[in-house]
């Protein structure tokens, strides 16, 4: 046992979970993750946000409404179904230019000479093209149509500054969805 060498010593380490020593006059810091329950000093008069981009109470909306509810709940419903009714007029204009281009190219091919007795006997067979623009203009038509009841439906029993315009839109769509599916089904009778 002469041969072994004592064990060095070293010197005391303070661990993260012993207890420290505080020193006299100050107070211990509370662990971290932890709240204090009451602390003396904290200023609770400090605004993270200054006055000037404060909202007034009088402007602010209930927790839960959307942005638009002071247009009424059926206002956005009612400019869809105006685009709607747009979209299906355009698709109308469009299918009536190809009906009209087919009839172009059946009055050259048939000898380049119109009269009255050969365009009343002119008859075009159902184009594809034709066909699928209208079935294609049915859908924002319906679109338009139930867009319009939606927001009528919806907006019942609400009245706002904006109700006559959300109104009006409906009344457009109506119509103008009205006139397309008109168009869209003139295009196959002219067609036959």
């Amino acid at each position: 046992m002469e041969n072994q060498i004592p064990a060095p010593s070293f010197p005391e380490q303070n661990n993260a979970n012993s207890p420290q020593p505080v020193p006299a006059g100050v107070a211990p810091a509370p662990a971290l993750g932890v709240a204090p329950a009451n602390v003396r000093d904290r200023d609770d008069s400090y605004q993270r946000i200054p006055d000037i981009y404060r909202v007034p109470a009088e402007h602010r909306r209930p927790y839960g409404e959307t942005t638009g509810d002071f247009r009424g709940p059926g206002y956005f419903y009612s400019i869809g179904a105006f685009g709607a009714s747009l979209g299906a007029l355009a698709l109308t204009l469009y299918a009536w230019v190809q009906v009209a281009a087919l009839h172009a190219e059946a009055r050259i091919s048939s000898g380049g000479y119109s009269s009255s007795a050969n365009s009343s006997n002119l008859s075009l067979s159902p184009n594809i093209m034709v066909i699928a623009l209208l079935l294609v203009g049915l859908i924002p038509v319906g679109v338009s149509i139930w867009l319009a009841i939606y927001s009528a439906k919806v907006n019942t029993g609400h009245t706002t500054k904006y109700t006559s315009k959300m109104t009006t839109f409906n009344i457009l769509a109506y119509i103008i969805s009205g006139l397309s599916l008109l168009g869209l089904l003139g295009t196959l009778t002219m067609l036959s």
